[in-house]
């Protein structure tokens, strides 16, 4: 900033700036400073484990509307909110994560697990006998299984 103000760019100096030229930080604010050794630490909350079974669990993706300022909750933070309250009152986890699901279908939501996915046949490779054409075959029996 001090270069901006020799500069001319900025006119006034901002409020801060005596403050931290008489009391500057003790770690540097450079942005080009020696990065603290070892990993980040990684951020996880409690509801972020129960977000990731609920979407596991559900097949329950809702549109949202990311235009819309007063957004109201969708059915996952519905779900962590019937969570929060059954774990307070000293219910195991799964027991409060299935008492959530029924909360929720009480208020008329219906969920849907995922389907397994099924496996496609096989196909058999083709022999000698299979290769000959027959008279009677047409194109759109060749993309049926």
């Amino acid at each position: 900033v001090l270069g901006l103000l020799k500069a001319g760019a900025v006119k006034e100096r901002p409020l801060w700036f005596d403050v931290v030229e008489a009391f500057p930080p003790i770690v540097s604010t450079m942005y080009n400073r020696a990065p603290i050794p070892g990993k980040p630490k990684k951020l996880q909350y409690w509801e972020d484990e129960v977000r990731e079974k609920f979407y596991k669990e559900f097949k329950f993706i809702e549109p949202t509307n990311l235009f819309e300022t007063d957004s109201k909750p969708t059915i996952c933070d519905r779900f962590i909110k019937h969570y929060e309250q059954f774990t307070q009152e000293e219910v195991d986890s799964d027991v409060a994560f299935t008492r959530s699901k029924e909360a929720l279908e009480q208020e008329g939501i219906n969920f849907m697990p995922l389907k397994v996915k099924e496996r496609k046949p096989e196909l058999i490779p083709a022999t000698e006998d299979s290769t000959t054409k027959d008279e009677d075959s047409d194109i759109k029996d060749i993309f049926q299984l």
